[in-house]
């Protein structure tokens, strides 16, 4: 994450996640507080990662967050099998992780698209 990234409401930003209707989806994130050291998720799970079209709009699917190896890394896997995205509506939805108490550590705008 750079400066130029960071956002107050959250410690980043991210835009690049694409689901693909009918398909796997996993992404890998590290997560880093604004001094750029990894987050530790010890006391702050369990995550969750809904997917919405937009920030107060219905939820198109709640996607799993697991903490990866040791939670003091910081390292994030979200994923939804492809069982659970064949009928998402294509969009550019609003994402976020939140920690259990709601605070959301990482979002953007990402896209769901057809399949190839």
């Amino acid at each position: 994450m750079t400066n130029e990234e960071f956002n107050p409401d959250c410690y980043g930003t991210y835009s690049h996640l694409v689901i693909y209707r009918g398909c796997p989806f996993t992404l890998t994130l590290t997560l880093k507080n604004p001094d750029k050291w990894p987050v530790d998720l010890t006391n702050l799970t369990p995550l969750t990662c809904p997917v919405r079209r937009n920030a107060e709009g219905a939820l198109l699917i709640n996607l799993t967050v697991d903490v990866v190896g040791d939670p003091t890394d910081g390292v994030i896997h979200i994923h939804a099998d492809a069982a659970h995205t064949p009928n998402l509506e294509v969009c550019t939805p609003e994402w976020a992780v939140k920690d259990k108490t709601g605070y959301r550590w990482v979002g953007g705008t990402g896209k769901i698209k057809k399949s190839a």
